[in-house]
């Protein structure tokens, strides 16, 4: 395995003949056409067409529908005599994931010169065999020192193959000293990306051993993605002789990304030692890193603390920070304390009054879930007409009180259980995903509330395929579970939305979309050409207005912003999906911008914005644009926000 992977073969020489992808042939609009209706058998008579743009495409649409029967064909492909199709087809192999390709793929990646333009493709045969190869595998890739700092191309498929194989829990020690090699050594931005971002998804990675070089990286490294991603991996770990020079970073950091990933782990310290510097940051001018020192104070607080976290919450504090503290009283003050009292008055406050943001007001609901003698006050805020974020948060904030670790007495569970069912009767989507939440949960067996569940699947009759396509396979999934079945295969769209291509020819390769919101305007490049289901059906969206007056109600510090749900609470959809298009791109930068999907092929309204590398996304969100130049304006939204309108500038 090390010989064949580190291997020099010259390649055989051939003919080359340019690809070109140009979406006025019709041939390659039938390929993208029969990848849109599933059809099989169709789609792979392509794989054998002598015009190489063909097969190209036709390898690139099976990453997405991911067909096990297409699996010779690719292999078959991977001799292709066209660099971008045995590409294609690796990324698809490793797509479809199934192991017997591990063996073809090294056989391929055998045959290639490394000095050789041909990196493209073994870039992709390494990336693949994360995906698919066996545990074995791994030691091996990790353990190629053949590869220069130089070859871009290897080192980057090496870090990517390691990386995929965390994804799949599989980790080597080898793997590990490799991706520090990476991150430590002069390695192109790109390799280091990920290599760090590899410390920080996987808490299995041990760098007991090397957290001082990785210290090093992460107080003097100029790029914030490298820094926010190994600020995370070395705070977690709690090392006690770091505390000092983790704090000490800290003041000094200016990237607001840096400071939230420390705060999410410094819980990790004695709470003694750093709560008077997470206290400071409650009303730090970056008001997510405010957010993020009251998430701690709400998971880690001390309840004899308390009016002291009161101290800091001034009139003028972004409400969502006030909730979070407001919310650590609820949960680590006793149930007779004053603070909890106070807590509780503001919270309901805050829910009631109706000039706050539909958004604050929602979570002062979930804030208030921290204490079950909230139940008859949660219950009677409930309305048919209200908005349906302050429907659905409802739902969740009852769901929360039958989870919370606190006794709840036997009659709150029953009222929250006649709620419940009402809900689920006559509820929207998300009322129904959020209550399907306390069927799934073992531990509440909170089945045993009803006498009969037959309004369980009269619920999902009357859902509607594919608007509520989520909502549909969660509660058919909790019925399963209920009556002791295995769980379902997911119900598929009965609508899938095919390409305009009479408005596809009407725009270039790279339109611009211009999303004015309250907080400025955000500009967004859009990859026609890769994506272009995705591209397509977003300035479809736009030129009807529909994403006028939309929320962002979804926003994540370093992670994503998203908006598009018709409901605003993240649970809906339109009456169609489109194709998912899972390219082999990678989610290597902030400012990215992808479908959200609960699932292949349920993309529909709903896209994000990323925060931060994100290299988990790749391969199973479609990417189809980047944010141009107005990053700043994206890292000042917080849920609530809303887009105005949204111009197409081609």
């Amino acid at each position: 395995m090390i010989f064949i992977i580190a291997a020099c073969v010259p390649p055989t020489e051939q003919e080359y003949f340019e690809i070109n992808v140009d979406y006025s042939d019709p041939g390659l609009r039938k390929i993208l056409e029969l990848e849109v209706r599933q059809e099989l058998d169709s789609l792979l008579l392509f794989v054998s067409h002598p015009n190489p743009t063909y097969r190209l495409i036709t390898a690139k649409s099976f990453a997405s529908f991911q067909a096990p029967e297409a699996i010779d064909s690719m292999v078959k492909l991977l001799n292709d005599p066209f660099i971008e199709v045995k590409t294609a087809a690796a990324f698809t192999l490793g797509q479809i994931g199934a192991p017997s390709s591990a063996d073809e793929l090294l056989k391929a990646f055998s045959q290639q010169d490394s000095i050789d333009v041909n990196n493209t493709f073994n870039n992709a045969v390494l990336e693949a065999m994360g995906k698919i190869g066996p545990e074995s595998y791994l030691n091996a890739i990790a353990t190629v020192n053949t590869y220069r700092s130089s070859d871009t191309l290897l080192v980057l498929g090496q870090a990517h193959a390691i990386y995929q194989y965390g994804l799949r829990s599989i980790f080597d020690p080898e793997g590990d000293k490799t991706m520090v090699k990476f991150v430590t050594g002069n390695y192109p931005l790109s390799v280091q990306k990920i290599a760090a971002q590899y410390f920080f998804r996987f808490e299995n990675a041990n760098i007991d051993e090397t957290k001082f070089q990785l210290l090093k990286v992460m107080k003097e490294h100029k790029d914030p993605d490298v820094r926010m991603a190994l600020a995370t991996a070395i705070t977690r770990k709690g090392y006690q002789d770091l505390q000092s020079e983790i704090l000490d970073f800290y003041s000094t950091e200016k990237d607001y990304r840096v400071k939230c990933n420390i705060l999410r782990q410094i819980h990790k310290y004695p709470y003694i030692s750093i709560v008077e510097n997470v206290l400071r940051e409650i009303s730090n001018v970056n008001e997510k890193v405010g957010l993020c020192a009251a998430e701690y104070l709400m998971e880690n607080g001390n309840g004899y603390d308390a009016p002291v976290y009161l101290d800091y919450v001034k009139s003028d504090l972004n409400p969502f920070i006030k909730i979070k503290v407001y919310q650590s009283l609820m949960k680590n003050s006793g149930r007779g304390s004053g603070s909890r009292y106070t807590a509780t008055a503001a919270l309901k406050e805050m829910a009631l009054d109706e000039s706050l943001n539909q958004y604050v007001r929602a979570e002062a609901l979930i804030g208030l879930a921290e204490d079950y003698r909230s139940t008859p006050f949660i219950i009677e805020q409930f309305k048919s007409d209200n908005p349906s974020i302050l429907k659905t948060r409802t739902v969740e904030s009852l769901v929360k009180i039958l989870k919370s670790k606190e006794y709840v007495p036997n009659a709150t569970k029953k009222e929250i259980a006649v709620f419940i069912e009402k809900a689920i009767t006559e509820g929207t989507g998300g009322m129904v995903s959020a209550a399907t939440a306390a069927f799934n949960d073992e531990e509440l067996k909170f089945a045993d509330q009803f006498e009969n569940l037959d309004f369980l699947t009269n619920t999902l009759n009357r859902l509607v395929i594919p608007n509520e396509i989520e909502t549909y396979n969660e509660l058919n999934a909790a019925i399963a579970k209920i009556n002791g079945r295995e769980k379902p295969e997911p119900k598929v769209s009965d609508n899938i939305k095919p390409i305009n291509w009479d408005l596809f020819d009407q725009y270039s390769a790279f339109p611009e979309i211009r999303i004015s919101t309250n907080k400025g305007e955000i500009v967004i490049r859009l990859f026609k050409n890769e994506a272009p289901h995705s591209v397509m059906n977003i300035i479809e969206l736009v030129k009807s207005g529909y994403y006028n007056n939309k929320y962002f109600h979804r926003v994540i510090p370093n992670f994503v912003a998203q908006t598009g749900c018709p409901d605003g609470d993240g649970y809906g959809s339109l009456d169609y999906t489109i194709r998912s298009e899972l390219n082999n791109v990678h989610y290597n930068d902030e400012g990215y911008v992808g479908y959200a999907s609960a699932g292949l092929h349920t993309e529909s309204t709903q896209w994000f914005v990323t925060y931060s590398p994100t290299p988990h996304l790749d391969g199973k969100y479609s990417l189809f644009g980047k944010v141009l130049g107005s990053m700043d304006i994206v890292d000042q939204l917080e849920v609530g926000d809303k887009i105005s309108r949204i111009s197409i500038t081609n």
